[in-house]
């Protein structure tokens, strides 16, 4: 049997089951999986998190998430 690994998740984080094979999933796909509305993605893009073609995978976000603990998650009064 094929044994799946789930990625390690910050403890104030739920995330949603994701299929066997990793897909690359949009903004939205993405803030599903993590529990969080669209914005929130939009915002860890702004704070450099990478979506080449506007895709990425859940476990390059939870990744970007571990390692970039302390970013903004909102944008500063004026900066839109």
């Amino acid at each position: 049997m094929n044994e799946t690994t789930t990625p390690t998740v910050p403890p104030n984080e739920t995330i949603r089951p994701v299929p066997e094979i990793e897909p690359f999933l949009s903004a939205k796909e993405l803030a599903y999986y993590l529990g969080r509305h669209v914005n929130y993605i939009y915002l860890m893009k702004k704070a450099g998190f990478p979506m080449p073609g506007r895709r990425a995978t859940l476990s390059d976000a939870i990744q970007w998430l571990e390692a970039n603990p302390d970013w903004r998650h909102y944008l500063p009064q004026g900066c839109r």
